[in-house]
Order: C-alpha cells, then sequence, then structure tokens
C-alpha cells in the first residue's frame, strides 16, 4: 500500500520547494536586514527623516487646531458676554436705571 501526500502533490522535492516558499514569503519582512551596510544606513536615514519631518507635520496640524478651537472658544465667550451685557442693560433700563 503506498502513501500518497496530498499536501505536497507527491514531487519528489516537494518538502524542498515547500521550505523555499516559507523563505521566500518572509524575504521582505525586514529587507533593511539584508541589505548592503552602507545602503541599509542611507535608506534608514531617508525614512528618520521622513518620520521626523510627519511627526513635525503633525505637530504642527495640532497645535493650528488647538489655536483655531481656543480662538474659537473666546469668540463664543466674548458673545455670550455681549448677550449678557445687552440683556442686563435692558433690565436696568427698564427700571428707570442707567447704565453706561
Amino acid at each position: 500500500m503506498s502513501c500518497i501526500d496530498a499536501h505536497l502533490h507527491a514531487h519528489p522535492d516537494a518538502q524542498r520547494r515547500l521550505a523555499r516558499r516559507i523563505v521566500d514569503a518572509d524575504a521582505h519582512w525586514n529587507a533593511l536586514d539584508h541589505l548592503d551596510p552602507v545602503a541599509a544606513g542611507i535608506l534608514g536615514r531617508q525614512q528618520r527623516k521622513a518620520n521626523a519631518a510627519s511627526k513635525q507635520q503633525a505637530a504642527q496640524k495640532t497645535a493650528q487646531q488647538q489655536q483655531q478651537e481656543e480662538a474659537q472658544a473666546k469668540a463664543a465667550e466674548q458673545q455670550n458676554l455681549d448677550s449678557f451685557k445687552r440683556a442686563f442693560s435692558a433690565c436696568m433700563d427698564a427700571r428707570g436705571y442707567s447704565v453706561k
């Protein structure tokens, strides 16, 4: 009785092919680990610069958003204060007091 391996399609070097596929599947995982040290250093530096630039841009956007939110909050506070002053003035005028 012969045994046929259904997963490897019974090729004589199927295990070797399977092992090669596993190694090739991981070939691009950490590409910088397999490069020449000089090339890896250049690419790594470029990536660090790009990461630093993106972090700086994100920080600038966050700062701008905070400034906009503060400006909107101040405008809303001023509008509420103006409404209060108008209402207070109208109430005092109705009672015969003069508010200036």
